[in-house]
């Protein structure tokens, strides 16, 4: 369904709770942060990257995209 706004575009959104029900939790450790403190002291150049929209962006592999997959009649 798309789902309006005040002042914006209307945006899809798409119910996954099925997909997420038998999609497999991966964990990670949090690092170390004495570590990367010593890393990042360390380095010689240090950047930035903003990735507010980073979520679009992030390529699917083809079995995902059909998993994904939604289609509007616009």
């Amino acid at each position: 369904i798309l789902v309006e706004t005040p002042g914006k575009e209307p945006r899809p959104c798409i119910d996954y709770r099925k997909l997420n029900e038998i999609t497999l939790t991966k964990f990670y450790p949090i690092p170390n942060i004495e570590q990367r403190v010593e890393t990042v002291a360390a380095a010689k150049y240090i950047s930035l990257i903003d990735l507010t929209k980073g979520y679009w962006q992030i390529p699917l592999s083809s079995s995902a995209q059909k998993k994904a997959a939604f289609a509007t009649m616009f």
